[in-house]
């Protein structure tokens, strides 16, 4: 075998399952408000994940998105916002390097997806009256 040959191969090997090996663990969510508030984040089951106060961060599981973010401040109307999940550039990488088994490991592992946004800004414009 040439060494261009077992080049190609330690390539392949080493950067197959591209998503498991860059996208794994939760992802930061950092959320923004521009007055003190109070946050709920509901998974796609409709089950609380998580309860802070804005500004603050927290981790999410990418794999059960879409999020709700609801987002309540004393004397304003609650906002609220969506977090959504695509699939993480790295998975594409498997098509070049890690093929079919890449993509699968990634499946089976649900490091395929990313969320959509690492923060979410919130503005209250309209005081309850």
């Amino acid at each position: 075998m040439s060494k261009l040959q077992t080049s190609a191969l330690f390539v392949a090997f080493t950067l197959s399952s591209c998503a498991t090996i860059m996208n794994k663990g939760p992802q930061v969510v950092q959320i923004n408000s521009d007055k003190p508030a109070d946050v709920e984040i509901t998974n796609a089951a409709g089950v609380v994940v998580a309860n802070l106060s804005a500004p603050g961060s927290v981790e999410l599981s990418k794999s059960d998105a879409p999020y709700q973010v609801q987002v309540t401040a004393a004397g304003y109307d609650p906002q609220t916002v969506s977090l959504e999940k695509r699939l993480a550039g790295h998975f594409w990488g498997n098509l070049l390097f890690g093929g079919l088994i890449g993509m699968a490991v990634d499946y089976s592992t649900k490091t395929q997806w990313m969320l959509e946004n690492d923060s979410v800004n919130i503005r209250f414009i309209e005081p309850i009256n």
